[in-house]
């Protein structure tokens, strides 16, 4: 099914960016979860690219906010 093969890889460009994300603010999966309000068992899911119960909208949703997570945070100064 050409609609279902799309979806995946959709979902497998999401959770690519998503993961390197994380990677980049070197973001620990406690915090990963607090942040997209997610149990670090989802997270643990997600990092390990197991998409099956996650949606294209709810990754694009983790996806925005961790954007904004990093706009509204990681410039302030300490």
């Amino acid at each position: 099914d050409p609609f279902v093969a799309t979806q995946r890889q959709t979902k497998l460009k999401l959770a690519y960016a998503i993961n390197r994300a994380i990677k980049n603010r070197k973001l620990l999966r406690a915090a990963t979860a607090s942040m997209l309000d997610l149990a670090p068992r989802k997270i643990a899911h997600l990092r390990s690219y197991n998409l099956r119960d996650f949606s294209v909208e709810e990754l694009a949703g983790f996806l925005t906010a961790l954007n904004r997570s990093e706009q509204a945070g990681d410039h302030r100064s300490h």
